[in-house]
């Protein structure tokens, strides 16, 4: 039977600023794939790239190595590369080291960045054999179970020097033959380790949980769909409470957070998982995140997830401008945030604002706007975020339609850290001092609490603290600041 490796590559910031890179997360999507080869009798590694950085001490050369290292002591047959468009640089670093020292190996792409780009991928870049589009778990199964390519749907490949693209796969529905992932191939000490990132501000040992695949939505900034495809499928809800035991069982967790988009599409099943969650007195045990969409929160559902031990809602807002938010295809009003925000705030939960600064048809009057909506909603945590026209997304479809941006924006968009990629109405004079403006006023400018979490956050991660600071700082400090506490 043949040897599968998985390899999750590096965020390209993290190769730039690698003293964010504190702490990651497992990579699920990975594990998920691994477990379903593994049920079918194949040898699965899974290498995170991101952890074993942070644990050589940030060294790429040291990090390379082990890469090589780790490819010779399991004799791979097929490498798997996951790919989202911010890994992308490191993917294909990656894959230009199997084909260096290891010809024979076919190298296979999946996830987002594959699944929209894959003819491109493949035109450009010779080290890449399959691109697999869509979710991964069958096509890898039948790549590596020797499947005439041609009969593999849902894939990519070269042929003759031609690029050939099947026919799309079957969306799987029942997702609960996906579970659980593969954790038991992955440190899970050390994706488990006491941190604030999971659940802030809680200094706390946990993970995270996928109990979902897909979203309703259609954001226009959004790209999930290109990987998941439409519409949501969703574990069954005495799988969802058998992993949480799993988990406290096997690793002692003592918090998680759901990463689904969207966690509450159908508020019957989440209180479902409430009451067994406190039936089994789970609650007892487990402080959990989740992410809510503003429009569709009530008193009632926010009681339910309080007393099931829920202690962090993410909302992602976006923006303050209505006008903005209807650009994207949000399906929300601005009021509803407001209400979202007081209804969480009474409830006794803290609540996470999602901020995208840059949006296609953004005006300084507008990214004014979300300024204001912040300081009125006081989050308990910010994140602020460069808006960026992903592959797959409609945003990125028009822009390029427009030739607002080259096709391969991609190659340099997680890089542009410096002089971001302006696709706002603002000029880029206009949008450079409008993020340097909110970055200081949203430094400085918040509610106690919200400072106060910061602070828990930088007494355990002091680098953070120089982080944030250096954001707001002036421009001209920034390399300043990175060459000391890099």
């Amino acid at each position: 039977m043949k040897n599968i490796g998985l390899i999750a590559p590096l965020w390209d910031w993290d190769v730039k600023y690698p003293f964010k890179t504190i702490t990651c997360y497992p990579p699920l999507g990975l594990a998920y794939v691994a477990s379903y080869l593994e049920k079918h009798g194949f040898e699965v590694s899974i290498l995170d790239r991101t952890a074993v950085f942070a644990q050589s001490h940030f060294s790429m050369n040291a990090l390379d190595i082990k890469t090589v290292e780790w490819i010779r002591k399991f004799k791979l047959d097929i490498i798997g590369v996951s790919c989202c468009t911010g890994e992308h640089g490191d993917a294909l670093k990656v894959a230009a080291m199997v084909k260096r020292d290891f010809p024979h190996v076919p190298v296979v792409f999946g996830g987002p960045h594959a699944s929209a780009l894959a003819p491109l991928l493949l035109e450009k870049y010779p080290i890449i054999d399959v691109c697999v589009r869509g979710e991964g778990e069958i096509s890898m199964l039948e790549i590596c179970q020797s499947k005439k390519l041609e009969d593999i749907r849902g894939i990519s490949f070269r042929k003759e020097g031609q690029i050939v693209n099947n026919p799309p796969g079957d969306v799987h529905e029942n997702i609960d033959d996906f579970a659980f992932p593969a954790r038991h191939l992955l440190d899970m000490d050390f994706y488990t380790k006491r941190s604030t990132h999971l659940v802030p501000p809680l200094f706390i040992r946990g993970t995270d949980v996928i109990s979902s695949r897909g979203c309703p939505y259609n954001c226009y900034f959004c790209a999930s769909k290109v990987a998941l495809g439409k519409g949501v499928r969703f574990q069954s809800v005495d799988l969802v409470i058998k992993e949480l035991e799993l988990l406290i069982d096997r690793y002692h967790i003592k918090a998680l957070s759901f990463v689904d988009d969207m966690f509450a599409t159908k508020k019957k099943r989440v209180k479902e998982i409430c009451q067994k969650i406190i039936n089994k007195g789970i609650n007892k045990e487990l402080k959990w995140a989740c992410q809510l969409k503003a429009d569709i929160v009530d008193k009632e559902l926010l009681q339910a997830l309080k007393v099931a031990g829920c202690v962090l809602v993410e909302y992602g807002f976006e923006s303050g401008s209505q006008k903005v938010l209807d650009r994207a295809n949000k399906k929300a009003h601005v009021s509803f945030y407001y209400s979202a925000a007081e209804l969480t705030r009474k409830a006794g939960i803290l609540f996470q604002a999602n901020v995208i600064v840059g949006l296609p048809g953004e005006t300084v009057e507008d990214a004014q706007m979300t300024l204001s909506f912040i300081k009125k909603v006081k989050p308990d945590w910010l994140v602020l975020s460069r808006f960026k026209p992903l592959p797959g997304s409609i945003f990125y479809n028009e822009l390029v339609a427009a030739e607002r941006l080259s096709v391969d924006i991609w190659e340099r968009l997680f890089i542009l850290e410096e002089n971001p990629f302006n696709c706002s109405a603002m000029s880029d004079e206009q949008y450079s001092r409008m993020l340097h403006h909110l970055h200081r006023q949203l430094f400085f400018i918040r509610s106690r609490k919200f400072i106060f979490n910061n602070f828990k956050c930088g007494i355990y991660h002091p680098r953070l603290i120089f982080y944030g600071a250096n954001r707001a700082l002036n421009p001209k400090f920034k390399h300043l600041i990175y060459s000391i506490f890099r």
